[in-house]
């Protein structure tokens, strides 16, 4: 099954956009007997308040829902959150709602509803009856006319592929089985990964396919196509196609969008073992990918290569994705893979033949947080569990590369909010020897830092300037902290 892949980082001509109907859609099980929506223990401490205009949607999504229908989310959808998205599908300036779900027997279901005359009505119900359920849902305009096209991967059943179909707005209405408004879908592929996004600067959205053949034998590996298509005349024409490489299992996730200051392009990655990736970035030249990283022959460099599950992104926001490496922590390279520590570094492609440094975090993802790493630390840190300390994190150290040794820095904690005032009280009785703050709080933890006063006097004169240099970068933990809670 497909894992989950990033948000499009390309933008379109037009914003899509997703009201916040999730608390109205809690109130949804009280609505209609048998309609279920599952969430998350913290979206049911408070009953939602919902505005008129959005309880009459609800009002009309429950009526329209079959019984016993399970509100869901696409599995690979990160654009949206909620099982119920509001959007424009036919550039009038007025709203549609796009809803999700399974049907009553099980079934994989989007019901699409229409406000007319400030009544919202069922539209259109659209089905794929040999699907288990929707892995991936794009609302995409192709052809540049002000109006939607809607793409669905549909989860095969146990002996078919995924299908990913294509659906117009201004074909034909017809009705199903049970006498429902349908669309049949225009365009259908087999496919493993799909996505959207411009890959040049023209305005034009193309529409990138993955797709993956099993081996055959123990000895054959499996093989991979990527093809690239866009709208052309009236339906999708495929515009260039290419074999990825055959030594990665399976292909993970793929981000279209700026690679550089002066390219568009697409990065892919796939997994070569349980923990092990691959990462490949393609720039976009004269209506073709062109291979840019990794540059060597792929077994003979380590280049793209990854000991750890790893995704790109535009990590610092500026518009241009960056490749994630995961290197080793100085000082665990001989250590067994368990134990092995990761430093997680973006790195940027400058268009030629360079890559910048753009960032380097510490990431603990039992937390959901990430910690850039201050520049004055940059080669030489290293990092290590924080053991046999209650409520401890993570400790780093001053690290000298030319005797391999460490030197405790700085240790970060997490503790419990109910805990903290009485631990708190034994820490200010050793606030002279090991300063520390608080840096945020955050799902009923306190997160603190408590750092080294000064060097220890073994350090020759050189490494005490570093070593107290980094010191002072601890005072800027608070802005380099993140939380992450949809991971």
């Amino acid at each position: 099954m497909p894992g989950l892949t990033f948000k499009q980082r390309g933008k379109g001509k037009r914003q899509l956009r997703a009201a916040p109907l999730l608390a109205a859609l809690l109130l949804l099980p009280l609505v209609v007997s048998g309609c279920k929506y599952t969430a998350a223990p913290a979206d049911l401490l408070q009953k939602p308040t919902i505005a008129e205009g959005k309880q009459q949607l609800t009002s009309a999504i429950a009526r329209a829902l079959p019984k016993h229908s399970l509100l869901t989310l696409p599995l690979r959808d990160d654009d949206y959150k909620e099982a119920v998205r509001l959007i424009d599908l036919d550039g009038d300036g007025v709203d549609e709602a796009v809803v999700t779900y399974y049907g009553e027997y099980s079934t994989p279901e989007i019901m699409l509803l229409r406000n007319e005359n400030n009544s919202w009505r069922k539209w259109l119900t659209i089905q794929q009856p040999l699907a288990r359920g929707i892995d991936w849902l794009k609302l995409t305009d192709f052809d540049n006319d002000g109006q939607q096209e809607l793409l669905v991967g549909w989860i095969g059943s146990y002996d078919s592929p995924n299908t990913l179909e294509l659906y117009s707005f201004q074909t034909k209405v017809t009705r199903n089985d049970t006498g429902e408004k349908t669309l049949e879908p225009l365009e259908s592929f087999s496919y493993t990964l799909a996505e959207v996004g411009e890959f040049g600067n023209d305005g034009i959205t193309q529409l990138a396919i993955l797709l993956s053949y099993d081996s055959k034998g123990d000895d054959m590996l499996s093989s991979h196509d990527l093809d690239v298509y866009e709208w052309r005349g009236n339906g999708m024409k495929r515009i260039t196609s290419m074999e990825l490489t055959p030594s990665v299992n399976s292909y993970d996730t793929m981000v279209i969008g700026e690679i550089s200051p002066r390219h568009r392009g697409i990065i892919i990655e796939g997994n070569t073992g349980a923990h092990s990736m691959m990462t490949y970035m393609y720039a976009w030249e004269n209506g073709k990918l062109k291979p840019i990283y990794p540059d060597g022959p792929l077994f003979m460099s380590e280049e793209g290569f990854n000991g750890r599950g790893v995704y790109s992104e535009d990590v610092n926001g500026d518009g241009i994705l960056e490749l994630h490496r995961a290197l080793q922590a100085p000082g665990s390279e001989q250590a067994s893979y368990v134990d092995t520590e990761w430093i997680n570094q973006y790195v940027q492609w400058d268009g030629r033949t360079g890559y910048e440094v753009v960032t380097e975090q510490y990431q603990n993802y039992a937390y959901g947080i990430r910690l850039t790493i201050p520049k004055e630390w940059r080669g030489r840190y290293t990092f290590s569990p924080l053991e046999n300390e209650p409520y401890g994190l993570v400790s780093f150290q001053y690290w000298d590369e030319r005797d391999k040794a460490s030197t405790e820095l700085a240790a970060l904690y997490a503790i419990r909010l109910e805990k903290w005032s009485e631990l708190e009280e034994s820490w200010q009785n050793k606030a002279k020897q090991k300063p520390y703050f608080e840096l945020s709080r955050d799902s009923g933890n306190v997160f603190v830092v408590q750092y080294a006063k000064a060097p220890p006097v073994q350090l020759a004169e050189a490494a005490q300037a570093d070593f107290m240099d980094m010191v002072k970068a601890v005072e800027r933990f608070p802005s380099l902290l993140q939380f992450e809670h949809n991971q």
